[in-house]
């Protein structure tokens, strides 16, 4: 059986600055917002979760659909979407 990468979730202390990047400069189109969070989507089933949240700005974790157990690899979590 496989797992498939359904999302990726990055946390930023700049929401607007992480939207205009990925969303304007890379072409995701925003598919939900709200006060705290952004959901980015493109062509091909890429998608992207942006979540503000003070600290380090970075990967938070991996959504995954299929039977991977939730674990920690090299400070990232994989999880269940």
């Amino acid at each position: 059986t496989v797992a498939v990468l359904e999302r990726v979730v990055l946390r930023t202390a700049d929401l607007d600055g992480a939207v205009a990047f990925f969303g304007g400069l890379l072409e995701g189109h925003e598919e939900h917002a709200a006060r705290d969070h952004v959901e980015l989507v493109w062509p091909g089933g890429g998608r992207l979760r942006l979540e503000a949240r003070d600290g380090p700005s970075g990967i938070d974790r991996l959504e995954l659909a299929g039977p991977a157990p939730a674990r920690v690899l090299a400070g990232t979590c994989f999880v269940g979407a």
